[in-house]
C-alpha cells in the first residue's frame, strides 16, 4: 500500500524543521572566541542577549568572573545599550576588579563614559560664553566632584585648540582625555596583535605561554606582556589577554 504526501504538507514540515534547526543552533554553547572576539562589532538586540548570557552560563574559574562581567559591558557598550544597565557595573569593576588588568581596561571604558558627561558640561559653558573654559576647573560646581579626575584618580588631559586655519579662535575647540591616554577619544582603537604561534608549556607546576609574533617571541605566565597584550589567563586550549580596552581569546 503506498501513500502520496500532498506538497502543502511537505511545506509545512520543511518550515518546522528549518525553524527548529535554527533554534538549535542559536541554543548552542558559545565558544571562547565567541564570547571574547579579536574584532568587536555592534549586536542586535537578541545576539547581545544571547552573548550577555553565554557568559554567565560559561563555567569559568574565579579569576575570569570579573573579565566576564567587562566583557558583557564591552558588548553593551558598542551596541549601544543604555548606560543605566552597565554603569554602575564599570565604575566598580573600574575600582575593585580582582585583576588588575582587567581593571585596567575598565578604566578605559569608564573614561569614555566620563568624557562624555564632561563634555555635556562644557557644552552648557559654551552656551553662555560662547567658548570653552581654560581649565575645566572653570567649569566649578557644574562638573561633579567624581568627573575632576579620571579614573586613575589623575586630573584630566584638557587643552583648547583652534580650528584648522584659524589660529585666534583657540577657545572653539577642545581635547580631552584621561592623563595616561590623551587621545582616547579622538585617535583609532588599537589593533589586537597577531600571533603566528601559540605553544603552552610548563615550569614546574606552573604553565607558560609562548607567543611568536612579527614583534618578536616571548615566554610568559599570567601578568605577563607580549606584543602589548597582557597575559591574563591559560586555560586548557585556550588563553585569554588584553590589550589597552579589549578583552580577547586566543586558541591553540
Amino acid at each position: 500500500m503506498s501513500c502520496s504526501i500532498p506538497l502543502r504538507t511537505k511545506v509545512g514540515i520543511l518550515i518546522v524543521a528549518l525553524v527548529v534547526g535554527a533554534g538549535l543552533l542559536n541554543t548552542r554553547a558559545a565558544t571562547v572566541t565567541e564570547l571574547w572576539p579579536v574584532t568587536l562589532v555592534p549586536l542586535a538586540a537578541d545576539a547581545l542577549t544571547a552573548r550577555c548570557n553565554a557568559l554567565d552560563a560559561a563555567n569559568l574559574p574565579a579569576n575570569l568572573r570579573c573579565a566576564a562581567q567587562l566583557q558583557k559591558i564591552i558588548f553593551q557598550t558598542v551596541s549601544k545599550a543604555p548606560a543605566t544597565t552597565w554603569r554602575s557595573t564599570l565604575e566598580t569593576l573600574a575600582s575593585a576588579a580582582e585583576n588588575e588588568s582587567v581593571r585596567d581596561v575598565a578604566r578605559v571604558w569608564l573614561a569614555r563614559a566620563q568624557i562624555k558627561d564632561i563634555d555635556a558640561a562644557l557644552k552648557r559653558y559654551y552656551m553662555k560664553k560662547v567658548c570653552f573654559p581654560v581649565a575645566l576647573a572653570d567649569l566649578g560646581a557644574t562638573l561633579p566632584e567624581q568627573l575632576r579626575n579620571d579614573p586613575w584618580g589623575e586630573p584630566w588631559s584638557y587643552s583648547l585648540q583652534a580650528p584648522r586655519g584659524m589660529s585666534k579662535l583657540k577657545d572653539q575647540r577642545y581635547q580631552l582625555g584621561p592623563k595616561r591616554f590623551p587621545d582616547l577619544m579622538t585617535q583609532k582603537r588599537p589593533p589586537v596583535p597577531s600571533f603566528t604561534k601559540i605553544t603552552q608549556g610548563q615550569i614546574g607546576s606552573d604553565k607558560i605561554l609562548t607567543l611568536e609574533s612579527v614583534a618578536g617571541r616571548a615566554a610568559i605566565q599570567p601578568g605577563g606582556v607580549a606584543a602589548g597584550a597582557t597575559l591574563l589567563h591559560i586555560g586548557a586550549n585556550f588563553a585569554l589577554l588584553a590589550t589597552q580596552d579589549q578583552l580577547f581569546a586566543v586558541t591553540f
